[in-house]
């Protein structure tokens, strides 16, 4: 008999875009705080950011007011400017790709 495990689903939101980016169950012993950040990309925007898990209707509608107040355009700029920071980009990935040994 294998163990039950409880999960929730929650789901990523792009703070570019405002659009739902991804759903993730998770474990009840792994849950994260609220509205946390998780880098992942976003389908609609093309681009890797700091999406925001949001795990219920109460965080969906804070979420989605802080958007429209436009709460995260200054974090999609630093989220971007991380992502692309030397030594973490897309060039170091291509010339690793790329590279004949």
């Amino acid at each position: 008999m294998g163990r039950n495990k409880k999960y929730t689903i929650h789901s990523f939101y792009c703070p570019n875009c405002g659009k739902k980016t991804l759903d993730l169950p998770r474990s009840l012993s792994s849950q994260k705080e609220s509205m946390h950040r998780k880098k992942m990309y976003c389908p609609w925007c093309k681009e890797t950011l700091n999406q925001i898990e949001v795990k219920n209707d109460q965080e969906y509608f804070d979420f989605k007011t802080a958007f429209e107040r436009g709460d995260f355009k200054g974090e999609v700029a630093d989220s971007l400017s991380y992502v692309w920071a030397p030594g973490i980009g897309q060039d170091d990935i291509l010339q690793e790709t790329n590279r004949v040994d």
